[in-house]
């Protein structure tokens, strides 16, 4: 949804507000870090976010984006892009409301989206400490860095445990012959029967 636009001369570091997704939990991670010094960061509940307030607004304006009168066909082309921007700055709203990182002036700074997916999955609690370190060598109180530190693991370790048990699910589907991903030869197909 909101991700870091990417540059030659931009890094991580150049964000200020970094979201941090884990795909299949019911939590995510936003660490305000513009006071590098003062870093903030808070463990926030999905539906904290997306309320039924956020989808009606959503709905509301997806339909009159599909409605829009003029030019038929490119308001179709280009109604992917338009969504796009919408839901990134209603995201990054929504984000600023619950973790207190918004301006009066409307000004949230750079994002930066991590989607906890992927290699980090394979990194070990030591490598994800390590990252850390080097995240915030600039300054922040070492509690901080440990309190910030001990809650990505938690949601870290929660997604790898998804993840495993899904794959463990999709084995045991796989060997009980119920599975779309994977065939045995011993499973029955359907079909006629051929005498």
């Amino acid at each position: 949804m909101m991700e870091e636009h990417e540059s030659e001369t931009s890094s991580i570091h150049d964000a200020e507000v970094h979201v941090c997704i884990f795909p299949h939990l019911e939590e995510f991670m936003v660490l305000d870090a513009r006071d590098i010094g003062a870093p903030q960061f808070h463990v926030l509940r999905v539906d904290e976010m997306l309320t039924p307030e956020y989808y009606t607004e959503v709905e509301h304006e997806f339909s009159q984006m599909l409605r829009s009168g003029e030019s038929p066909f490119m308001n179709l082309m280009t109604l992917p892009q338009r969504l796009e921007l919408f839901l990134r700055r209603k995201g990054m709203d929504a984000i600023s409301r619950l973790a207190q990182t918004g301006n009066h002036d409307g000004d949230q700074g750079r994002v930066s989206l991590f989607l906890c997916a992927g290699p980090i999955l394979s990194m070990s609690n030591e490598d994800v400490a390590e990252a850390m370190e080097s995240f915030f060598r600039d300054g922040p109180p070492r509690t901080f860095i440990r309190d910030y530190s001990d809650a990505f693991q938690r949601l870290l370790d929660e997604e790898k445990g998804y993840i495993k048990n899904r794959q463990q699910e999709e084995l045991r589907r796989a060997v009980q012959g119920r599975s779309n991903q994977f065939y045995t030869l011993w499973q029955e197909r359907g079909g006629p029967d051929i005498n």
